[in-house]
């Protein structure tokens, strides 16, 4: 998992509600809102932190627009077009693991 996105886990405030009669009713609660806490979070602005360079990562333009994108070396990102474009957020791009057939 990312540094900022641990970072921002640590970060989140202790909020329990309790719900009916059961303590599970209120972990379930729990668990809902860190977890809608979380993806609701996960875009990261670039004056927050950058990636590392030529890393390629999903990102959000100044227009609003998504792509992926890496920032290079030069200080500037690059979008998957070649095109040099002005970015507002990234986020790494999940990595998914395969299960390998035995």
């Amino acid at each position: 998992m990312n540094e900022i996105l641990k970072k921002r886990i640590n970060n989140i405030p202790y909020r329990i509600t309790r719900i009916g009669n059961g303590a599970n009713d209120a972990y379930n609660e729990g668990a809902r809102y860190g977890a809608e806490y979380i993806l609701s979070h996960q875009w990261i602005s670039v004056e927050e932190a950058l990636p590392k360079c030529s890393e390629m990562v999903f990102v959000k333009d100044k227009y609003g627009n998504y792509d992926t994108a890496y920032f290079s070396k030069k200080g500037y990102w690059i979008a998957n077009d070649g095109k040099e474009i002005i970015v507002s957020f990234w986020m790494p791009i999940p990595k998914f693991e395969l299960n390998k057939p035995e």
